[in-house]
This record gives structure tokens, sequence and C-alpha cells, in this order.
């Protein structure tokens, strides 16, 4: 809620602040205070979405965005291969690229044999070449292009080495991809990098659906959710927040209040004009 204007609540409030704020940020009831803010950030979408079932909630709110047989799915930031094998459960018809460009995570990987799936050894940017690779320890799934300048992970020692570099336009050449069905990012602030690596795809509305992370990853790599927002708009897509169980918060205008950096969110933009909606006419698979 926002006091843009004097009312008898914003009045009351103003009265009331000076004590309450001293009891909300004493040390015991400060604690309580936290929690409960942190919860109710929960409860939106905003952080604390890791553990074992982020991956069927991102999963689920994936699927929302897919309207064919046999999509075309890129799992950006594969790691061990976790979200590429619960989506297959879902949606075994899928053809599914996955791009990693941590070599000890490969083997991990293979071990999953997962149908109709291919590895790319790769990073993905915003320009095919070359890139320094940040990682505390083999198949590290906080492996970033960006010095990690985060609370929780800049204390831990890093290793750096160069990895190749590819972008989702060249995916699309290179494969003959007429259409990608979903893009999942998990690149640890690199996020945007790799849309604007897309933006010929998108161009031509060869992408249906992403799915992206934002929060402290987004410190390092100084972006902001508004710079989000207004590319994949400005490509006409409409973009939700993921809530607890992979539900849709629909974010229909750019507000500061999504500029969260305490915790990991997790985003999806769907193609407003997508040529398989049934809404549009196409035929839902």
């Amino acid at each position: 809620m926002k006091f843009t204007r004097q009312t008898s609540l914003k009045t009351a409030l103003e009265v009331t602040g000076p004590g309450m704020s001293a009891l909300a940020t004493a040390p015991v009831i400060g604690a309580i205070t936290k929690g409960v803010e942190a919860y109710c950030a929960f409860l939106q979408g905003k952080g604390g979405q890791g553990g074992k079932r982020a991956h069927t909630w991102e999963v689920k709110a994936a699927l929302q965005c897919i309207f064919r047989e046999r999509p075309v799915i890129i799992d950006g930031g594969a790691a061990v291969g976790q979200w590429s094998q619960t989506f297959l459960d879902h949606r075994p018809d899928a053809r599914m690229v996955m791009i990693e460009p941590q070599p000890s995570s490969y083997a991990a990987i293979e071990r999953l044999a997962l149908p109709g799936a291919t590895l790319l050894p790769s990073a993905l940017g915003d320009q095919p070449g070359t890139a320094t690779l940040h990682a505390p320890k083999e198949a590290a799934v906080v492996a970033s292009f960006h010095k990690r300048r985060d609370s929780r992970w800049k204390d831990l020692k890093y290793d750096s080495f160069e990895v190749p570099v590819t972008t989702v336009s060249e995916i699309a050449r290179t494969h003959e991809l007429d259409f990608i069905d979903f893009l999942k990012m998990d690149i640890e602030g690199h996020e945007l990098a790799a849309l604007r690596g897309a933006e010929d795809v998108m161009a031509r509305s060869g992408l249906g659906g992403i799915a992206f992370e934002f929060g402290p990853g987004n410190v390092n790599s100084r972006t902001m959710f508004v710079d989000f927002f207004e590319l994949l708009d400005g490509f006409g897509f409409e973009i939700f927040r993921v809530r607890p169980g992979g539900g849709l918060l629909p974010i229909p205008r750019y507000d500061e209040d999504c500029e969260f950096y305490s915790g990991t969110c997790n985003y999806v933009a769907r193609l407003r004009d997508h040529p398989y909606h049934p809404r549009n006419g196409g035929a839902k698979s």
C-alpha cells in the first residue's frame, strides 16, 4: 500500500509510527518482524523458492506457457539436469536443448540419459565467443560470469576459467528452430544478456515463453527488473511472477517493488499473440 496523500489512516500511522517502530525493531521482536516480512514476500513469489519443490513449481509455471505437441525447450544453465528431468517427466514428447558450460556437470547429465535431450557445452550470452566463469566448486549451481558480491555467496572461494558462449539466436539458426516454445534461464544474473542474445528470435515472434530469475545475482550484474520489463514488454510478452505452488501472478505494469534482491524471484513471460495459444486459433497440445 502506498500513501501518496493525506488520509486519516496515514495520520494514524504517523502518530503511532515512532513507538511501534521502536517496538518492532527491538532485538527479539525485530527478528519476528523480519520473519513475518520474509514470509509475506514469499507468499507473493519473492524469495525463498528453493528446496525440493522448486523445480516442480517452476515446471508447472512453464507448462502454462506451452501450447503445442512436441515443443522445443531450451534449458539455459542446465546444471546437473534436474529441471530438464522434471520437465520431461511431464512432457516426454518435448525436444530439450540443454545449455551448460561446466564440464564437471556433464557426467551427471549423461547419467540421466534423458530422452529427446541434447547437451550443448556452452553458456548463454548476448554474443558468441568466450567468457570467464566464476565457480566455487565442481558443478556449482551458483557459478556466474559476475563475481559474487551478494551476501549469501560472496565469502566462498571461487575458481575462474574460460568457457564458450553462444546465443539463443545462434542456437535457433544452427539447429534450424523456427519456433522455440520455452526458454528457461537460471544463469545467476546473466539473464538479461541472454535475452539480448535472443532479440532476433523475439523480433520474429519465434519464442513463445521464457523463465528467468531475478534477485541477488542481479546485484552482481547490476541489472534491474525495469530492464527486463521494458525489453520483454517491447517484444510483446506478458509477465508473471511464479507463486508458491507454481501459480502465476500477473505483473501488468512496472512497479519499483519488483526490484527485490533479498531472495530469488522466478518469473515467466508469455507471448501475448502466441501462435499456438487457443485464444489465437492455435491447437493446444
